[in-house]
């Protein structure tokens, strides 16, 4: 099934949620991919992505893409907000469809990290806000 773009241009993955992540990364060949899981009431979260704010400008320079994914446990207007102060691709799945996805090294706890690197491959799995510096370095080890 073909990529689908919603009312806000944001293209949503297809298909089984299994296949959700393949398909993200897949859109960027030869990137480093950044995935925050994230939701609106998780301070660390939102801790970790104000942080990156920081470095983000320099690794976008480098070709990392940023994308963002949260639950509707996370309120609309909290998505939205999120969605207009942060550049990258942002996702809003169903519980349901989020505990499907089968994320990597994913034990209910967020924030939590996925970093693929230029191959497509999964570099990193981190879970909790590691600081913006050790963050930054899994994200440029990824590209070696």
């Amino acid at each position: 099934m073909a990529p689908q773009l919603d009312s806000d241009s944001l293209w949503t993955p297809q298909g089984e949620p299994e296949t959700y992540l393949p398909q993200i990364v897949a859109r960027h060949p030869g990137k480093v991919v950044f995935i925050d899981f994230w939701a609106t009431w998780c301070g660390p979260c939102n801790l970790g992505i104000k942080e990156m704010e920081k470095v983000k400008n320099e690794l976008e320079n480098q070709g990392v893409i940023f994308v963002y994914i949260t639950n509707n446990s996370s309120s609309t207007d909290g998505f939205m907000e999120m969605k207009r102060k942060h550049r990258g691709e942002h996702y809003i799945l169903t519980e349901d469809n989020w505990k499907k996805m089968k994320i990597p090294g994913y034990n209910n706890a967020i924030p939590h990290y996925l970093i693929y690197g230029p191959d497509g491959q999964l570099k990193e799995s981190v879970v909790g806000w590691p600081g913006v510096e050790p963050m930054k370095e899994k994200i440029l080890n990824a590209n070696e």
